[in-house]
């Protein structure tokens, strides 16, 4: 493996990583805790709270573990998990747009 490469990959992991964690954190932050003071519905705060843990799952997964552990990535096992994270996260954000918009985002 060339400098250059090396260095990117680092770069990636490292930019990767903080990321999914921030997501990860948010997620939780919202799903446990949420902003006071926003008139944000608590079953769509929860949902985007779902849905930014799994999206920093997926991210982490994809962008990291599957770099970090080629064999791995060719595996049907760990399409399947990356799948089913990203599937949740998409759900969640999907269900939290039906709820704002039949219930609206002031109640």
């Amino acid at each position: 493996m060339s400098l250059p490469r090396s260095v990117s990959l680092a770069v990636l992991i490292v930019v990767s990583t903080t990321w999914a964690a921030l997501l990860v954190f948010v997620g939780l932050w919202l799903t446990l805790d949420g902003p006071q003071g926003f008139p944000i519905p608590p079953v769509v705060r929860q949902l985007l709270g779902v849905a930014g843990v799994a999206g920093g799952v997926f991210v982490f997964m994809f962008l990291v573990a599957d770099r970090v552990f080629p064999r791995v990535a060719f595996r049907l096992l760990s399409w399947k998990y990356e799948m089913c994270t990203f599937l949740v996260a998409a759900l969640s954000l999907f269900a939290a747009g039906v709820v704002v918009a039949l219930r609206g985002c002031m109640s």
